[in-house]
């Protein structure tokens, strides 16, 4: 029965990491000048809203929310404090629970933000499936060095995903530094159906291109297509390069995966003695205009 429940914990959270996208929602209103915007996170499957960040069905923990101002001021935006899921109501049929999707308000004193970033990361997640001292089978989200009782590794693997978006941003951005960072390399400022966008993809700053692995790709996903998990367009990073033709409007979401092993001497040198592999996620969205 134990082991069974090892199982299931194991399944839940890598189901929960692998299949959940994160994404960074935003909205322009002027009905009443000079406007506000509206920014928020995107976590689960349908753009633009989805569930709530501390879904029993798969949470995901913050680190920072953020905004990039054209000088290079950080603002920090609000996000919710992670709590398990409890509802406040509940039926035989269904269950109420208060809804957090870190929304802000940015009220504007004068004209709209130009040339300005958003960006999100979650918190590092570790877990750690093993053969203790005893013999027995221990699973633990936490990494390799906090866990005394190891005598065996089963399975030991590193999370985390970043998202991010652009407000009226011309020319080319710098990346930000992320683990896994989607870098735009056309102009995404005024997006209008039927333009094409090209996207390069960093791991530790460094292109991926496609390999023997055949998994480096980019997927696009549009809230006018279907829904994340459902119909989607992808295509490789032929060169270190993929490009996508936006043939609807509405909000996009490219989204990239890249995992790699861990090992003493290899690139990820810095976490041999916290796990043995890292997989990573990383998006960026976008609005893109009826022609």
């Amino acid at each position: 029965m134990k082991i069974l429940r090892i199982f299931l914990v194991l399944t839940v959270f890598l189901s929960s990491a692998f299949s959940h996208a994160f994404w960074i929602n935003l909205s322009e209103h002027t009905a009443h000048k000079p406007g506000h915007l509206l920014v928020n996170i995107g976590w689960g499957h349908k753009i633009p809203i989805d569930d709530i960040l501390n879904s029993e069905n798969g949470s995901i923990n913050l680190e920072k929310f953020q905004m990039i101002d054209e000088k290079g001021k950080i603002f920090k935006l609000y996000f919710p404090e992670f709590i398990a899921p409890k509802p406040f109501e509940e039926d035989k049929n269904f269950s109420i629970y208060k809804a957090d999707f870190a929304f802000n308000k940015i009220s504007l004193k004068d004209n709209m933000l130009k040339n300005t970033i958003f960006e999100s990361t979650t918190k590092p997640a570790f877990v750690t499936q093993y053969i203790d001292k005893n013999g027995k089978m221990r699973l633990k989200q936490k990494p390799l060095d906090e866990i005394d009782d190891v005598s065996k590794v089963l399975f030991a693997l590193k999370y985390q995903a970043f998202a991010k978006r652009y407000l009226n941003y011309k020319g080319k951005a710098k990346p930000l530094g992320h683990a896994l960072e989607i870098m735009p390399k056309s102009d995404m400022s005024d997006l209008k159906v039927g333009d094409e966008v090209e996207f390069e993809v960093l791991f530790n700053g460094e292109k991926i291109s496609l390999s023997d692995k055949m998994n480096e790709f980019i997927r696009a996903d549009c809230e006018n297509l279907n829904q994340i998990g459902g119909t989607a367009y992808y295509s490789f990073l032929m060169d270190g390069v993929a490009k996508i033709r936006l043939d609807k409007p509405g909000q996009w979401v490219i989204s990239a995966s890249h995992d790699e092993k861990v090992e003493k001497d290899g690139k990820l040198k810095e976490l041999f003695r916290k796990t043995k592999s890292v997989f990573y996620m990383a998006s960026f969205s976008f609005y893109v205009k009826d022609r």
